[in-house]
C-alpha cells in the first residue's frame, strides 16, 4: 500500500506534463495542488519508474537502461521540459505509394480501346 500511496499522483502529472511543453515547477505544483519539493520527488520517481534494463547481449544480466515511458522530460533549472517520445506515425511514404498506385490505374484505364455505347 505504500508504494500506492507515493505513486497516486503519477498520472496527474503525466497529464499534465502532456499538456504543456515546458512549466515551471511552481505552476505544476499549483496544478496538481502540491508542494513544489513534492513535486520534484514525484519527478525523479516518474523518470525511475519509466527505465527499463534492456539485454542487447552478454549475460542474462547485462543490459542497459532504456527509456520506455510515454513521456520524457528534464528538469532546467525550475523548468520542467518535456516531450512526448511516442513514435509518430509517418503517413507521407503511404500516400506517396497510393498517389503512385492511382497513377498506375489511370494509364492502364487510358490504355484500354474505347467501348461502343
Amino acid at each position: 500500500m505504500e508504494t500506492v500511496e507515493e505513486r497516486r499522483h503519477l498520472p496527474a502529472l503525466k497529464q499534465v506534463l502532456k499538456l504543456y511543453s515546458s512549466i515551471p515547477i511552481s505552476k505544476l505544483a499549483l496544478i496538481v495542488e502540491m508542494e513544489e519539493k513534492d513535486v520534484r520527488q514525484q519527478l525523479e520517481l516518474l523518470r525511475s519508474t519509466s527505465l527499463v534494463k534492456t539485454w542487447v547481449q552478454g549475460s542474462a544480466l547485462d543490459g542497459e537502461l532504456q527509456y520506455c515511458g510515454d513521456i520524457e522530460f528534464s528538469i532546467d533549472g525550475d523548468v520542467v521540459v518535456g516531450h512526448e517520445t511516442k513514435a509518430q506515425v509517418v503517413k507521407g511514404d503511404f500516400l506517396v505509394a497510393h498517389i503512385r498506385k492511382l497513377g498506375q490505374i489511370a494509364q492502364d484505364l487510358n490504355a484500354l480501346p474505347p467501348t461502343k455505347a
